[in-house]
């Protein structure tokens, strides 16, 4: 005789609007990033030197660019998110600049998108929310499993300190430093979120001081309250790798009449050009004409 007993869904109402909603958001992420490009411009044009992240670039682009359906996209993505201030003709959105140098010449790559947000701080939002619904779904399975035999399930673990104790033991990294860490940034804030809290403290409380090579190192420079561009470069390195954010040294002796040193910032694989050892800091980009740089992972003088 056959079962009328239907086969129950293994997944709850709420559990399927989760992945509803994780689905969406994959898809305005993949949209967003399919509208974006690169286009690389030689140096030597003295206007390049304004150029940086976060601002708006109007230019004519090639017409494969110029796609059809991006009005309708524009609305989807729009309509589904806050982060995007809409789709308008040849304004581009810089994401980023990476400039490079060869013998005698140099380039600036521009990463364009069609949209203006914080993409690193959503892609990262994204990627936590996928995390957070995996260890929901799989911390509900063992418990259910290890049901019968401990009736006490485990609870879960939260994350209470931003600081990477492995990291900071790591760099050995000063106490003095990781507490201004901690005061500077939030626990559940994406890496990018942190990092720029991280370069806006730096500088807004960090001015420069002129000199040669290092005098304080990162928690002398802490306690001084100012430095050459070395020192700026060490505090900032060890802010950023007290939260676990890979941050190098860029050597730059070419740059200016006495040479350079800026960060690199590394923010889910994507590096970027950090440099607080200036009174005007940037971010995307270093003071200075282009140079010969050399990334390195420390700095010995």
């Amino acid at each position: 005789m056959a079962s009328n007993t239907k086969k129950k869904s293994s997944l709850s109402a709420n559990e399927k609007l989760l992945m509803k909603n994780e689905a969406l958001k994959k898809i305005v992420e993949h949209n967003r990033d399919y509208l974006s490009c690169k286009i690389t411009l030689p140096l030597g044009n003295q206007a390049l030197k304004q150029v940086h992240t976060n601002q708006w670039l109007f230019t004519d682009l090639p017409k494969e660019f110029d796609l059809a359906n991006w009005t309708v996209l524009a609305q989807a993505l729009n309509a589904n998110t806050n982060r995007f201030e809409g789709y308008v003709k040849n304004r581009w959105y810089i994401d980023g600049v990476d400039i490079k140098v060869k013998g005698n010449t140099g380039t600036m790559e521009l990463s364009l998108n069609a949209f203006a947000s914080t993409y690193n701080s959503f892609a990262e939002a994204v990627r936590s929310m996928e995390k957070a619904y995996t260890d929901a779904t799989t911390q509900k399975t063992t418990t259910s499993t290890n049901s019968s035999s401990n009736n006490t399930p485990k609870a879960a673990t939260t994350k209470t300190s931003v600081l990477n104790k492995n990291w900071i033991k790591k760099y050995n990294i000063s106490s003095t430093v990781t507490k201004k860490v901690e005061e500077i940034c939030k626990v559940g804030n994406s890496d990018y979120d942190n990092v720029r809290a991280l370069f806006k403290w730096c500088d807004d409380h960090l001015p420069y001081e002129g000199y040669g090579n290092t005098r304080y190192g990162a928690a002398g420079t802490l306690k001084h309250g100012r430095g050459n561009c070395c020192d700026h470069a060490h505090l900032f390195a060890a802010m950023c790798r007290s939260i676990g954010v890979k941050c190098n040294y860029i050597h730059n002796p070419c740059c200016g009449k006495s040479g350079h040193v800026y960060n690199k910032v590394y923010i889910n694989g994507k590096g970027t050009i950090v440099d607080t050892g200036r009174d005007c800091a940037s971010w995307g980009s270093h003071w200075g004409n282009s140079g010969c740089p050399t990334e390195k992972t420390s700095i010995n003088f």
